[in-house]
């Protein structure tokens, strides 16, 4: 006894489906032509938002300073109240205006900045009320989650060995965004 391919038995039905329909042979070939050619473009499109995430370049303390101080936002030193509880800290700026709250670390090690996320992530998870939404990606080096609930919108990323914890009232959920994306994590 001879065993056909799983495939095969599938292509054969579907042909002959399509043949029943009174499909020409010529149209049957287009239309999975086509198929094939909607697959290949998802793919491409995947692979192309899989490769934007994952070659996303951490910036330093200076650069994050510079680009809130040019959107007018005033930026302090706060390593210090950090440092001391936790060394592999080595930086983090802060600012704060119109319920608009940032923080920006440098970490030692990318598993420390890695643990670093996932502590705040859990923290903000204790947000959830019963209404809220929530978003999270993690390709390579890049980890993004944000929650929105009936009033504050948190939003953590983490790029290499640095961290973005930041929260706003909801009102001001796509300006911090647009901050974000202006920083380009």
């Amino acid at each position: 006894m001879l065993v056909k391919n799983p495939l095969e038995s599938l292509v054969s039905v579907s042909m002959n489906e399509a043949k029943s329909r009174g499909l020409s042979n010529c149209a049957i070939y287009w239309r999975s032509r086509s198929l094939m050619m909607v697959v290949f473009a998802l793919t491409i499109v995947l692979m192309m938002f899989m490769t934007a995430c994952s070659n996303k370049k951490p910036i330093e303390a200076n650069m994050y300073r510079e680009k809130l101080e040019k959107m007018g936002y005033q930026v302090v030193d706060i390593t210090d109240q950090y440092h001391n509880k936790e060394p592999s800290i080595l930086k983090v700026l802060g600012n704060e205006s119109n319920g608009l709250h940032m923080e920006f670390f440098e970490i030692d090690t990318m598993d420390h900045a890695t643990g670093l996320f996932n502590v705040n992530k859990q923290k903000v998870e204790s947000y959830k009320g019963s209404v809220s939404a929530t978003t999270s990606v993690s390709i390579g080096d890049y980890r993004k989650y944000t929650l929105k609930t009936a009033e504050k919108y948190y939003a953590i990323v983490q790029i290499g060995k640095t961290l973005i914890y930041s929260y706003c009232d909801k009102s001001n959920s796509e300006k911090l965004d647009a901050i974000l994306k202006d920083l380009d994590y």
